[in-house]
């Protein structure tokens, strides 16, 4: 038990950190696609139609579209009253889409942590599970000169690791019920023998 349990505890940091890595490039290298300039110039709902709107959602997108495992990718910037609001949304499907403005109320301390102390991309140091999944996300920062414009945000499905998980756990409980099962008969052959 204690050898499984450790092999599945080593696979499990790694199949996370491989998954860190690859949502922090993801959202590192799709932020330098982005304009800072024209993102600085959505401010209203109405602008959805719009070029620079248009264009920015299709490159949204394309970074969702990068990667299968990619869900939801959108820019969000804080008000000068401190709201955390959505900017930009990649999501094609007009009920489910943020729109210019909305109001993002559940954010972490580490996407709170973006706006203080913007560094460079980072990860959510879990993953959340809602009503669509399991996910992991990160942000990354968009300056506009010297002045924290936005955050791209990256939201990863984790689903795939997580029934991984479950079936290292399962195959670890059978793996260790057939040892234990074996070894008493042994002794029980063993002790009868003596």
């Amino acid at each position: 038990i204690l050898t499984g349990y450790s092999t599945f505890t080593i696979s499990r940091q790694m199949m996370r950190n491989d998954l860190e890595k690859r949502i922090i490039d993801i959202a590192a290298i799709g932020v330098q696609r982005l304009d800072a300039d024209a993102h600085h110039s959505l401010i209203s709902a109405a602008q959805e139609t719009t070029d620079v709107y248009r264009t920015l959602k299709k490159i949204l997108q394309e970074i969702r579209d990068c990667d299968t495992d990619v869900q939801f990718v959108y820019t969000m910037r804080k008000t000068s009253d401190g709201l955390l609001v959505f900017v930009v949304d990649a999501e094609e499907d007009a009920s489910q889409m943020s729109h210019i403005g909305d109001k993002y109320t559940e954010a972490t301390p580490v996407m709170q942590g973006m706006f203080a102390h913007p560094v460079g991309p980072v990860c959510e140091p879990s993953f959340s599970t809602d009503e669509w999944g399991t996910w992991l996300s990160a942000y990354a920062p968009l300056w506009r000169g010297d002045t924290l414009e936005a955050i791209l945000g990256v939201d990863i499905s984790a689903e795939q690791i997580v029934k991984y998980e479950r079936l290292h756990m399962l195959l670890i409980a059978i793996a260790s019920l057939f040892t234990m099962a074996v070894v008493m008969l042994i002794g029980l052959v063993i002790s009868r023998g003596i």
